[in-house]
């Protein structure tokens, strides 16, 4: 039987109780949670179809987690809204529920990035035009389910021998679980998601790294063609924001937690099972502990806003593709935004699309004989650079017309375009060594 404990109602507390009930501020951060809860969970749709769609499984699992978080935050906030409590759902079965996936979600979180950010360095420093195989799409996706799941299925696997209560109910937090002060809780709850965070660091920065590197050897090569150098730079701008976004404000937010979780913890207690579950600590385990909002620690009460705010660089890495974006239209028109903007129902040209009429796989020329010195000089400073050198053939161009093509490795051989992570160029230079010959086919030999 569930026993709820509940705070004294003095006379000083009845007035607490009343005051932060009418509180703007109470009040704005209900509205303002749910409102962007709701709002980015649906702008999620959009970039969960596309990413899979193109099979990218530790995006897929990104989002799926953070909109589950979503789901919680935006249930709970309606349902404990106010510091009436006693007035409030004790929790029975939704609670029950949440608490063992609260430890498992934020690790996920935290194990998605790092194979995400995995993914990405490598990919950046891949040089092969060639799709990958189903056999080698079955490995990697394996491959991030490994590393993404088995730490989550630990913790919930552990969750009912380390919960030091059935569950505690905060305003506007909802359920949450709280674990014994003793090493599991450290070792099994606290310590991940740090360590993937941690993990994300080096990848984030050699992405970056390897990326520069490209984008300054390929530079000289795209100065010729503005669409080909326009679809780079949006490509280049969205991997060094997705890196800044890892190094700068999601690593230190995490440490912080981290830091906090300790110092919340307090004097560590020897794991014993008997105690936690059969001894009053301070009360029964079955109890169930409703906690108003000005007892909630700043920490604790603004928490969900971090998978709330997640779904913006979602959104901005994942769903601002072509793809996404005719797809955002598209909706729009169907909701009968069209009738308040007329500008909806012109699809308008393809940007990036450049000379090409298929956006699985595009390229574009360099306008420059490749027997002159300067082709030469780039050449060699390309192949310096590590950049894979080829020979490109095009029925339609003459012989000094080279090719560079930017088709992913990532992409999969049926989709019909490109992924948000596939937009991400793999430069392989092309070039034509065959002797430039005049218009009656004499070869002319470069002075």
């Amino acid at each position: 039987m569930i026993k709820i404990i509940t705070y004294p109602m003095t006379d000083a507390n009845v007035a607490l109780q009343a005051q932060t009930a009418a509180s703007a501020g109470l009040r704005a951060n209900l509205v303002c949670r749910v409102i962007f809860a709701v709002f980015g969970t649906l702008l999620c749709w959009v970039p969960f179809r596309l990413l899979l769609r193109n099979g990218e499984f530790a995006a897929v699992v990104f989002v799926v987690g953070v909109v589950i978080t979503n789901l919680f935050t935006i249930v709970n906030s309606l349902l404990w809204r106010n510091d009436y409590w006693d007035l409030w759902y004790d929790g029975t079965g939704w609670c029950d529920l949440q608490v063992w996936l609260q430890g498992p979600l934020q690790t996920i979180y935290a194990a998605s990035i790092f194979a995400i950010m995995r993914h990405l360095a490598q990919q950046v420093g891949l040089m092969r035009v060639a799709t990958l195989s189903p056999k080698e799409k079955r490995r990697r996706n394996l491959i991030q389910a490994l590393i993404i799941f088995p730490m989550p299925l630990v913790q919930l696997a552990f969750t009912w021998f380390d919960l030091a209560q059935r569950y505690i109910i905060a305003t506007l937090v909802g359920c949450t679980a709280t674990y014994d002060a003793s090493w599991p809780k450290m070792l099994v709850y606290t310590v991940p998601p740090v360590l993937f965070a941690m993990g994300s660091v080096p990848y984030a920065f050699l992405t970056w790294k390897r990326y520069r590197a490209i984008a300054i050897a390929s530079a000289a090569a795209l100065v010729s063609n503005s669409s080909a150098a326009s679809r780079a730079n949006r490509a280049r701008r969205r991997l060094y924001q997705m890196s800044l976004s890892i190094l700068v404000p999601y690593v230190p937010l995490m440490l912080a937690f981290f830091a906090y979780n300790i110092i919340d913890t307090g004097t560590f207690k020897t794991y014993d099972y008997h105690r936690i579950h059969h001894t009053p600590n301070p009360y029964p385990w079955n109890s169930v502990v409703l906690v108003p909002s000005w007892l909630v620690p700043f920490p604790a009460m603004n928490q969900p806003w971090i998978s709330i705010l997640t779904t913006i660089p979602i959104v901005l890495f994942f769903g601002m593709t072509k793809d996404a974006v005719d797809t955002y239209r598209k909706y729009a028109l169907f909701i009968g935004l069209g009738k308040c903007w007329p500008a909806l129902r012109d699809k308008g040209p393809n940007p990036g699309q450049g000379n090409v009429g298929s956006s699985n796989e595009y390229s574009f020329r360099i306008r420059t004989s490749t027997t002159s010195p300067v082709a030469v000089r780039r050449r060699r400073s390309l192949v310096g650079e590590g950049i894979g050198i080829g020979v490109g053939d095009d029925a339609n161009d003459n012989a000094s017309t080279p090719m560079l093509p930017m088709r992913s490795s990532l992409q999969s051989a049926d989709s019909d375009s490109l992924s948000p992570i596939e937009e991400i160029p793999s430069p392989r230079l092309h070039v034509d060594r065959s002797e430039p010959k005049s218009e009656d086919g004499v070869p002319v030999t470069p002075r």
